[in-house]
């Protein structure tokens, strides 16, 4: 599913990497990143690595990294403060993040930084944590991705749950403001096929929103994927919005009179 109108690739791009002058802007920096900054930004992403250790081992465990490969290399989408690299890191990995936002610089003091995806294979994986929602052209993405990916390498995917949205009934989470696109599980299983990767497994909400939320209660879910040929339309799961329509129906059975969400009478 897509929210209309859709935004232009200009305006995108000036909302994630904006300028010390603009008024709004995702995680907007003014001033520029001094020195001073960036130690403090660092040290207040803690929690966030601290998640991201309990996370690694899980992703890892479900994947079967080649054990020819000596030194892997992980490459992470939208990286943010490169939390999931300082995990990989730790574990011996080469490690690369991907991120248009000035907080890169973050994970710029200790992870290597590209401005683009490569065309050649260098990477045995690849980490989109809560981006997909964010593109214009996921499909293209995942497709750059995996001509970027070494045989044998896997992508995890992890994207806000629009199937259990009568559970935690955080619409706004699932498909509003900057989240342009939303998946069921069945809908980035068929987009992960056509883009030449085989989903491997899925880690429903109740599994992955652990490693979400400090509280332990996030709304995403996750697919873990492994590099192979492009599927045939024809080999594509089928009724991959029906999940979608359920949901949204049965969330809207739970909005009351006030237009708010009632937990309680689930």
């Amino acid at each position: 599913m897509f929210t209309v109108p859709r935004p232009t690739a200009e305006s995108l791009d000036a909302f994630y990497h904006p300028a010390d002058n603009a008024e709004d802007g995702w995680r907007r920096i003014t001033g520029g990143l001094t020195k001073k900054k960036l130690d403090k930004l660092d040290t207040r992403y803690e929690p966030d690595r601290a998640m991201a250790r309990r996370a690694v081992p899980v992703i890892l465990d479900a994947a079967d990294v080649p054990s020819a490969v000596l030194r892997p290399s992980v490459l992470d989408f939208g990286c943010g403060p490169g939390a999931y690299l300082d995990a990989f890191a730790v574990k011996g990995w080469e490690t690369f993040g991907l991120e248009p936002n000035p907080i890169g610089q973050v994970a710029g003091l200790r992870h290597r930084m590209i401005d683009a995806v490569p065309a050649e294979p260098m990477f045995d994986f690849i980490l989109l944590n809560q981006v997909l929602e964010h593109l214009l052209c996921p499909l293209d993405t995942l497709r750059a991705l995996a001509s970027a990916a070494r045989p044998g390498a896997h992508v995890f995917c992890a994207v806000p749950d629009v199937d259990s949205v009568a559970q935690h009934g955080d619409l706004r989470y699932v498909a509003a403001g900057v989240h342009i696109n939303s998946f069921t599980a069945t809908a980035l299983e068929n987009v992960l096929r056509v883009a030449g990767w085989g989903p491997v497994r899925v880690f429903p909400r109740k599994t992955w929103g652990p490693f979400t939320s400090a509280a332990g209660e996030g709304n995403a879910f996750a697919v873990l994927a492994r590099r192979e040929p492009p599927a045939q339309a024809n080999s594509l799961a089928p009724g991959a919005l029906g999940p979608a329509i359920a949901a949204l129906r049965a969330w809207g059975r739970h909005v009351g009179a006030d237009g708010k969400f009632q937990r309680s009478s689930i």
